[in-house]
């Protein structure tokens, strides 16, 4: 039996050549969890320089949700840290739908903040993590939260409400993303709005990048391997859209 190997590159231009992986709109996003008839979608940004630059998930629901509720069902893990009333530290771990994306949390007297966003694809693993000069930078699109009061020396709650749009912020006359003034604990989602989590520091552009949607899957088809004269069995295989060029090792022969 002759055997046949064949390495192949799987570039960046070869995995995203299909544009339906960029999500314009609910209808492009491919990892949805939670029920109900309201829907939302996260958008994060690690600025690490490498591609896609962002990634967006799907969240379903009825009745209230916040900002904090998406991102926690969403993410595999999410570990909470603080201090209780005895200052004693204490840890809080909540469970969600993605295995591959995991958060961290400080609890602070005025809310969660985020710490870090790890997401792990199998092959590389994206990871930001900061808290001062550089650290997590909170969008929105759609929903009610509480503006503060412009008045000088003065801070009391507007109430605010924005309708949503299932269009990608910015686009299709959707309006696009804007800083958020609340945490995302007290973030009130609307149907129809979009959560963004970019980091940078607070000097760096707020421009979201258009997400690829997580989990989109691309089928490349090879007929045969071939190497010196000699050709195998037809073979096929499936890869799951990632950030980075894969090594495959495929062998067949006869």
């Amino acid at each position: 039996m002759k055997k046949t190997i064949i390495t192949a590159y799987l570039l960046l231009i070869f995995k995203f050549s299909a544009l339906s992986a960029i999500v314009k709109n609910f209808d492009d996003i491919q990892f949805w969890t939670g029920n109900g008839t309201n829907r939302a979608a996260l958008v994060i940004e690690w600025n690490d320089g490498k591609s896609p630059a962002s990634l967006a998930w799907g969240f379903r629901w009825n009745g209230q949700a916040t900002g904090l509720d998406m991102l926690k069902a969403i993410a595999g893990t999410s570990t909470t840290t603080y201090y209780d009333d005895n200052d004693n530290f204490q840890t809080e771990t909540a469970r969600g739908a993605d295995s591959k994306l995991s958060v961290t949390l400080d609890r602070y007297s005025f809310g969660d903040s985020l710490l870090t966003i790890t997401f792990t694809d199998g092959f590389v693993t994206r990871t930001k993590s900061g808290f001062s000069t550089y650290f997590w930078k909170y969008f929105n699109m759609g929903g009610s939260f509480d503006k503060a009061n412009p008045t000088p020396g003065s801070w009391v709650g507007i109430p605010n409400s924005y309708s949503g749009s299932s269009y990608y912020p910015g686009t299709s006359n959707s309006p696009p993303f804007s800083y958020s003034w609340t945490g995302a604990q007290d973030r009130i989602l609307s149907n129809g709005s979009w959560d963004a989590w970019k980091f940078g520091r607070e000097a760096d552009t707020d421009q979201i990048t258009q997400p690829f949607a997580r989990n989109a899957v691309l089928a490349p088809i090879v007929n045969s391997a071939t190497q010196n004269g000699t050709t195998g069995t037809p073979l096929s295989f499936q890869i799951k859209a990632t950030n980075f060029p894969i090594k495959y090792e495929l062998a067949s022969g006869k």
